[in-house]
């Protein structure tokens, strides 16, 4: 298996928006985060109350979506084994 890969951050949200994996804060979580200095400007380069969900995608060198894990819950990532598992499925198919 090729071990060659890349990974992107998309802190303009342009792409996660694309995708629908953005969600706003709501009032309550806001407050919450300002007490611990933690603001939109310091989580994205945007200024906005929208955060995208956590999200895993494996995306063929067809520019296509091959595997995607959204929505995992902060601190909670996704199992290693489960995308080292998509990733081998997705070799071998090749």
């Amino acid at each position: 298996m090729n071990s060659n890969y890349q990974v992107y951050s998309d802190m303009a949200r342009t792409v996660s928006s694309d995708l629908g994996v953005l969600y706003y804060v709501d009032a309550n979580s806001r407050a919450w985060l300002d007490m611990g200095q933690w603001t939109g400007n310091n989580v994205s380069a945007q200024p906005e109350w929208q955060l995208p969900d956590p999200s895993i995608f494996i995306v063929g060198t067809n520019a296509r979506i091959q595997f995607e894990h959204v929505g995992a819950a902060y601190g909670k990532p996704i199992d290693p084994s489960e995308l080292l598992g998509a990733a081998k499925c997705l070799a071998e198919r090749k």
